[in-house]
């Protein structure tokens, strides 16, 4: 059974983003990130807005729905 990808990992891929990609835009090591993104809670606010600057329109959208969905918005 293939494993899920958490909503940041499906904005980062609609984005065309690398997991390198992302953690030179967060600031993270690598490792770091990729453990994050299976965790995405663990993301500081701070890490989310620079990745977010990097979304392209597709990944903002599913950004955007997975924070209004964890504030239940």
């Amino acid at each position: 059974m293939a494993k899920e990808n958490s909503q940041i990992a499906e904005a980062r891929l609609a984005s065309a983003l690398t997991l390198g990609d992302a953690s030179r835009i967060t600031g993270l090591s690598s490792s770091v990130y990729e453990h994050q993104e299976e965790h995405p809670l663990e993301f500081s606010l701070g890490e989310l807005r620079a990745l977010s600057s990097e979304l392209n329109s597709d990944g903002k959208r599913i950004l955007r729905e997975w924070v209004l969905t964890f504030f239940g918005l």
